[in-house]
């Protein structure tokens, strides 16, 4: 997955840059190219995608919105639109029921392995760092349905770690408390 790889690359050299603005290693060069190319491979309007060009796909979206986050905090323009787009996706796959939401995979309600977790933690952690509420709360109450236990998910807990953390206030205590007893 190219694009994974892309994406996970230019987050780390961006949190560099941003935490050395002086950039004595000359990171701004590929920190800029790193972000053209990323914004060259967004689906018009919409997200990004593992598959064919012109796809979109929640994992892939998220992970372009946190490198592109983390770009523009170090400094590097990048278009609103890219943002637009990505909350674009994001409100294409949300399905909101019963006061609960998800955010599906490639379409509403396609999961990876059925089950909705990792791509709902994703969705929301998205629409927090894009400022955006549709999901969010929702999203909230689906994600604290299910407790970490069992076999770890790290991939979703990491997301729902962060989403969780951005939110703050009581759905983080409770994620917080319940992660560390299953970690432990």
């Amino acid at each position: 997955k190219p694009l994974w790889g892309h994406c996970v690359g230019l987050l780390a050299l961006a949190e560099a840059l941003k935490r050395n603005p002086a950039d004595p290693r000359g990171l701004r060069k590929s920190v800029q190219k790193g972000t053209e190319y990323l914004l060259s491979c967004q689906s018009p309007g919409k997200g990004w995608g593992f598959g064919a060009p012109g796809s979109s796909d929640t994992s892939a979206t998220c992970w372009a919105v946190l490198a592109l986050d983390a770009s523009r905090r170090a400094g590097i323009v990048v278009p609103d639109k890219a943002f637009v787009g990505a909350s674009a996706w994001m409100k294409e796959v949300l399905d909101v029921r019963n006061g609960k939401a998800t955010f599906g995979y490639d379409g509403k309600n396609r999961f990876v392995r059925g089950v909705p977790d990792s791509t709902t933690a994703q969705g929301m952690f998205c629409q927090i760092l894009l400022g955006r509420e549709e999901g969010v709360d929702g999203g909230v109450r689906t994600l604290l349905d299910t407790k970490p236990s069992g076999q770890a998910d790290l991939y979703c807990w990491y997301f729902q770690t962060h989403a969780l953390a951005l939110l703050g206030g009581a759905p983080w205590t409770a994620w917080r408390n319940e992660l560390g007893q299953a970690l432990l």
